[in-house]
């Protein structure tokens, strides 16, 4: 007699590769067809130039920001440092960075090649694309992700206390707005907001939309996205879920979500997920996507959470491509507010392309067995 399986999340999440503590012996020698890289000015973005520095590169693509150029610069020079037998630049423009990057990766990889990936640095509207473009030119490839946590991020827990001690009235939003904007924690102003051209999402009810914010302490950045999402897909207050992060060293940073949770003031409801383990995030908006198909709902993301979120968040969207991103771009980021030194090392040892897009797309899938 036939028995009948249906692919479920919890099959594919128990399948996802683990991240690991980095070890640079683990690269001794070997050959990387492409390392990318993005020139920002936190300290950790130049952490890889070490742990790089007795593997064979053929290419070196070097991403740069528009914004603080010339906080940037140093980062750029000490990442041209690394040794590589070619190199390249590409600067960020959201217009055309997609297609620009795509060329870039099908250019330098091949059948079984090794390409290593550095997000350290990365912005959520980089992610996106750099791994559309790995997932759409190169499923043959072998790719590692190499991540750089912060020993410190902004705000620290005396700015925090200290913001929110001038706050006249903890549950108005235009309170705590007005008290941000003497402060601004990581970025300052909004350059654009938009949907993500590499996951423009596919409405085709049209149902009515459902929005999923992970949000940061870029309070300005994240309000836009609300904002948007209510002129463009008419999503109400009572239609935004919030995820907010949970850092996983809770003596440390665990106050970060009561923190969040006030910023935007998400009384309840509020879903906790985890800030460095990736496949909760993936876990939790399949979770969502579930109720939002149940209930006839489109779902729209709009991500501003952790490096590791944005990994979930991209892994998510490559197995449920109908659900749309957006991206909002700061006018600047706060380089002195931002992050300090260089925390613990990570790996995500991502394998042969083809074989995860696999098997993210055999979400629901039925199987015979006999």
């Amino acid at each position: 007699m036939a028995e009948i399986e249906q692919t479920l999340i919890a099959d594919i999440v128990g399948r996802l590769p683990q991240l690991i503590p980095w070890n640079r012996e683990d690269l001794q020698g070997q050959q990387i067809s492409l390392l990318i890289v993005c020139a920002g000015f936190e300290e950790r973005a130049v952490a890889i130039v070490d742990e790089v520095a007795n593997t064979k590169l053929k290419h070196l693509l070097i991403v740069e920001y528009p914004t603080n150029t010339e906080d940037n610069a140093s980062a750029i020079a000490r990442l041209e440092s690394i040794p590589s037998a070619t190199r390249s630049r590409v600067k960020y423009d959201r217009s055309t960075f997609l297609s620009e990057i795509c060329r870039k990766i099908e250019a330098h990889t091949g059948q079984g090649e090794e390409v290593l990936i550095d997000v350290s640095a990365m912005a959520s509207y980089v992610t996106s694309r750099v791994l559309k473009a790995l997932w759409d030119k190169s499923a043959a490839a072998n790719t590692r992700l190499f991540y750089a946590e912060a020993r410190e991020y902004h705000p620290t827990k005396a700015d925090w206390m200290e913001f929110f001690s001038r706050v006249t009235d903890p549950e108005d939003n235009l309170s705590i707005a007005e008290s941000y904007e003497a402060t601004y924690f990581q970025s300052r102003g909004v350059e654009e907001t938009y949907e993500c051209d590499a996951f423009p999402g596919r409405n085709e009810g049209p149902l009515a939309t459902e929005l999923i914010a992970i949000p940061s302490f870029s309070l300005q950045r994240v309000k836009s996205m609300t904002t948007f999402a209510e002129a463009r897909y008419n999503v109400t207050q009572r239609s935004v879920h919030w995820f907010l992060g949970s850092p996983p060293d809770k003596v440390k940073n665990g106050w970060r979500f009561d923190a969040i949770a006030r910023l935007y003031n998400v009384r309840s409801g509020g879903v906790s997920v985890d800030t460095r383990d990736y496949r909760d995030v993936v876990r939790k908006l399949d979770e969502a996507w579930g109720e939002a198909l149940r209930n006839e709902r489109h779902l729209v993301i709009a991500g501003m959470g952790s490096k590791m979120q944005n990994i979930g968040v991209f892994l998510f969207l490559s197995m449920h491509p109908e659900c749309g991103l957006l991206h909002c771009e700061p006018k600047e980021f706060i380089a002195g507010r931002y992050t300090d030194g260089v925390g613990p090392k990570w790996c995500l040892n991502i394998g042969r392309v083809g074989e995860i897009k696999d098997l993210l797309l055999s979400r629901g899938r039925l199987s015979f067995r006999w």
